[in-house]
C-alpha cells in the first residue's frame, strides 16, 4: 500500500471511530431540537411513512400512519388473542407501542430510547391514551444491550 492510501485508510478509520463515539450524544441533540416538530407531522408524534391500503384515504395522513404502525404488527405476526411482548428499539415517542396496545389488548411493550424528551413525552401520551400500564419507554442506549 502506498503512503498516500495509508494515510486515507488511517484518516478514515479515526473519523470513524470519533464519529461512533460521539454518535449518541449527535442523536440525541438531534430529537431533543427537532422531536416536538413531529407534531405538525402526526397528532400522535408518529414519524413514519403511512401504508396505502384500497379504500383508505391517501390524505388522511394519521389513518395512513396508524395503518402503517399495524402492518408492522401484522408482519411480526403477533397472536391478536393471545398475550405478546414486543420489545421497540429506537422507539421514539412510542406510536408505535401505542398502536400496538390498542389493537393487541393483551399485549405489552417495552420501548427504548437514546432521548430524555421523547420517553418524557411518549410516556406522557401513553397516560393519555390509557396505556401506561402496558407500555414502558425506557432511556437506553440499544446498540449497547448484551444481546
Amino acid at each position: 500500500m502506498d503512503g498516500n492510501l495509508t494515510s486515507l485508510v488511517r484518516a478514515a478509520e479515526r473519523i470513524s471511530s470519533e464519529t461512533l463515539r460521539d454518535s449518541p450524544d449527535r442523536i440525541i441533540e438531534f430529537y431533543e431540537q427537532a422531536g416536538l416538530d413531529y407534531e405538525h407531522w402526526s397528532r400522535g408524534f408518529n414519524m413514519h411513512l403511512g401504508f396505502y391500503r384500497r379504500g383508505l384515504n391517501p390524505f388522511d395522513r394519521e389513518a395512513m400512519l396508524e395503518e402503517m404502525n399495524l402492518e408492522i404488527a401484522k408482519r411480526l405476526e403477533l397472536d391478536v388473542s393471545g398475550e405478546s411482548m414486543l420489545l421497540d428499539l429506537g422507539c421514539g415517542m412510542g406510536s408505535i407501542a401505542r398502536s400496538v396496545a390498542r389493537y393487541y389488548s393483551r399485549s405489552s411493550v417495552k420501548g427504548i430510547t437514546l432521548v430524555p424528551t421523547q420517553v418524557r413525552m411518549a410516556s406522557e401520551l401513553n397516560a393519555q391514551a390509557n396505556l401506561d400500564g402496558r407500555i414502558e419507554i425506557l432511556r437506553g442506549d440499544y446498540t449497547r444491550l448484551a444481546m
